[in-house]
């Protein structure tokens, strides 16, 4: 049985997660994730692709993209490690939790989106209503 539509697309999910942070501040690791499925799921709904890809999996919290975990991971590695072009700042907060915020001087231009791209992602934040699932 097929779990995906389309591969993951992790500059597609950077940009995303970029675009959410913009306009909602920093987000978790467990934010990030659902948001990632959770825009998927609206776009696919409407328009019968998703918006960054990958293959879901079902985890204990929920279903997961696990590509998108592992981008966190190696984003959380690089930016410790000094390496240039981070998508993300990140920073511990509570137990294992991390949160990413935007590096100084990135701005993110809506025009890069489609109208129903941006929908998709306003629409998945609302349904998560700013939860964290830590």
């Amino acid at each position: 049985m097929p779990n995906q539509l389309a591969p993951f697309n992790q500059y597609q999910f950077d940009r995303c997660m970029q675009w959410l942070i913009s306009k909602h501040g920093p987000l978790d690791q467990f934010q990030m994730v659902k948001l990632h499925v959770l825009t998927d799921f609206c776009h696919i709904l409407r328009h019968g692709s998703p918006v960054i890809g990958g293959a879901l999996m079902k985890w204990d919290f929920g279903p997961v993209i696990p590509e998108a975990w592992v981008r966190l991971d190696r984003e959380t590695t690089d930016f410790q490690q000094g390496s240039p072009g981070c998508p993300f700042n990140v920073q511990p907060t509570q137990g294992n939790t991390r949160e990413y915020s935007l590096p100084a001087g990135v701005v993110v231009d809506e025009d890069e989106f489609s109208m129903a791209e941006t929908r998709a992602m306003d629409d998945a934040w609302e349904m998560m209503g700013g939860k964290s699932f830590d």
